[in-house]
């Protein structure tokens, strides 16, 4: 269903890898073991690392957050469920001109596959959200809205 509902079809082969049977039955025990970890801890800490680039599976930022959106999701967090980090919206678009906005510090990067890079951004997100008394999913939506209809 991430694949289907994330967009991730043109990303099969860094999903599934050279689709041995051995890689689809780790993909869904990990999935299952990232579920688990959702539900007992209601963090997406160790599951990141499960299916992350440095630990894991290997995914990069994109697919892990995209896949840890639907799985928090289907456990039921409606209210500010992790949303998806993509490269062309978020990272080639928001990033430039929230950096570009500050003028004192500059803040650390949402580049990368790490965590704390993704933290980073998602903190970005609640405090957006917060702001307007939406949850993460709406501000998330609402930025993707507003950077199509710009023609970025």
């Amino acid at each position: 269903m991430v694949v289907s509902w994330g967009g991730m079809g043109r990303q099969s082969k860094n999903i599934y890898g050279e689709r041995k049977i051995e890689t689809i039955w780790q993909i869904e025990r990990t999935l299952q073991d990232a579920t688990e970890s959702i539900q007992a801890s209601h963090s997406i800490e160790a599951s990141w690392k499960m299916l992350s680039a440095s630990e894991g599976l290997g995914w990069s930022a994109v697919m892990a957050s995209k896949t840890l959106h639907f799985l928090c999701k289907s456990l039921g967090f409606e209210q500010n469920p992790p949303v998806p980090i993509d490269g062309a919206v978020i990272r080639n678009t928001l990033w430039p001109a929230f950096r570009n906005s500050i003028r004192s510090a500059q803040p650390d990067d949402w580049e990368g596959n790490s965590f704390q890079a993704y933290c980073r951004y998602m903190t970005a997100i609640m405090t957006w959200a917060n702001q307007r008394n939406w949850t993460t999913t709406q501000m998330e939506t609402t930025i993707f809205d507003q950077v199509e209809s710009i023609g970025f």
